[in-house]
């Protein structure tokens, strides 16, 4: 439509002497600009492709632009393309903390060219491993599109609790996460100091952060009787003369222990779910007998023998 337009001819236009008419050359813009078209050296009936008839014409936008001039009978018509630069858009993304140490790629659009990292790579992207403030460039003759992000490579905290362990109920056990540069400590998911006391039994977990990054441990604490002076007589005397008369256990807690006691025969003569140190073997010959000590909260066990003499 542009086209029929362009080469209508006024009804009034007769032969004449010819002139000319030029706009000058198809051309690119950089983002921003304008084109002022100028047809005011003709000194006719100027007419724009908008139907506008101003001596000049101001370009903002791509497009066909032309303008048909009348004189003295004569007409004359010029045109022109113009197309505007796109400048590409660059972006890196947010600034980055890295804590596992491996390498971070950072690039742009592969249709971009003529770009120039920090580093002096030219390629769409780049790996860097090093902490430190790193930029990518585009420029031509309409100016330069630029992106900068920061990388830190932050250590990783180490935390080693240690194995899993038991202790002696009645005993503390305490834990510690320090770390130089540690910023923050949680125990069981609650912030707290580097160090943590157990009391009871249980599974422990620390987590530590260094400002983004953190490191987790865990341990097992089990709590069993302790028996430093536990010691079990082969030997005892139920004849009443009040010296060794009963089966005593030095240095085990009344009621924590339980006792079965059996003969050669593997028959159970004595039981005790509580036992405290008073078994006098009553009703039974002397002789070899058997000991079976159990804990039933710490499972710890004993078995032996011991004799009965009368």
């Amino acid at each position: 439509q542009e086209l029929k337009k362009l080469l209508t001819i006024p009804s009034d236009v007769v032969t004449g002497k010819r002139f000319s008419l030029n706009l000058g050359n198809d051309t690119t813009l950089c983002p921003g600009a304008t084109l002022k078209l100028d047809a005011s050296q003709t000194g006719g009936d100027i007419t724009w492709q908008d139907g506008s008839s101003n001596s000049y014409y101001v370009i903002e936008k791509p497009g066909l632009y032309w303008v048909r001039v009348c004189k003295s009978g004569c007409m004359a018509i010029d045109s022109i393309r113009v197309n505007y630069t796109i400048l590409p858009q660059i972006h890196l993304g947010q600034d980055q903390i890295v804590c596992n140490g491996q390498p971070v790629t950072l690039s742009v659009d592969t249709s971009i060219k003529n770009i120039k990292w920090s580093t002096g790579a030219s390629f769409s992207s780049i790996t860097v491993n090093k902490s430190g403030t790193y930029w990518v460039q585009f420029q031509n003759d309409c100016g330069i599109v630029a992106d900068t992000v920061s990388i830190n490579f932050e250590e990783v905290p180490t935390l080693n609790l240690g194995r899993d362990t038991t202790i002696c109920i009645g005993d503390t056990l305490l834990l510690n996460a320090y770390h130089p540069n540690a910023f923050s400590y949680y125990w069981q998911g609650i912030q707290g100091d580097p160090t943590y006391r157990i009391y009871e039994e249980g599974t422990y977990i620390a987590k530590i952060l260094n400002k983004e990054c953190f490191a987790v441990d865990t341990v097992h604490v089990q709590f069993v009787e302790c028996l430093g002076d536990f010691k079990v007589p082969n030997v005892f005397t139920p004849n009443s003369d009040g010296v060794n008369d009963l089966f005593e256990i030095q240095g085990i807690p009344f009621n924590q222990w339980y006792l079965t006691s059996c003969n050669r025969l593997g028959n159970i003569i004595y039981q005790s779910n509580g036992y405290k140190n008073d078994w006098s073997g009553e009703g039974l010959a002397s002789g070899i007998y058997y000991y079976y000590l159990v804990n039933p909260q710490t499972k710890k066990k004993y078995n032996g023998w011991v004799q009965l003499l009368r």
